[in-house]
């Protein structure tokens, strides 16, 4: 059986309890690039972005939705994973993070893998290696 073609990806979307909240971590923290704001059915506060590389090129698109239950349920979970070309770009990342105030992100115990955690406290991971 032949499996039809994709693509790509086309956007993560990650439930938030408070949108202005995260809105202003994954700008701060990740970068994010809001290119929207939007609201389902008129209630439902949300927005989409993309992360961009060094040199501009957007490479993921990002929605965050206020949803506080699923928020809540996937709270220490990790959704999304991310990666940079090597460890001294990982080492980059860390230094960034302690200006920003966040602390020394969570390292594994092999090193090439950062862990930090949105507001909601959803888990997210920089890897110094690609997949």
């Amino acid at each position: 059986m032949n499996t039809p073609a994709l693509s790509g990806i086309h956007h993560v979307k990650i439930p938030v309890t408070d949108i202005e909240r995260s809105r202003r971590w994954y700008e701060s923290v990740l970068g994010l690039r809001v290119q929207r704001d939007f609201r389902d059915d008129g209630v439902v506060p949300g927005l989409a972005g993309t992360l961009s590389s060094p040199e501009g090129e957007a490479f993921l698109s990002i929605a965050l939705r206020q949803n506080p239950q699923a928020a809540r349920g996937i709270h220490g979970f990790d959704p999304l994973s991310l990666y940079v070309p090597d460890q001294e770009e990982l080492e980059a990342w860390k230094d960034h993070l302690e200006r920003l105030g966040h602390g020394v992100p969570d390292a594994t115990p092999n090193g090439n893998v950062l862990l930090l955690h949105d507001p909601d406290g959803i888990e997210i991971r920089i890897f110094g290696t690609r997949p």
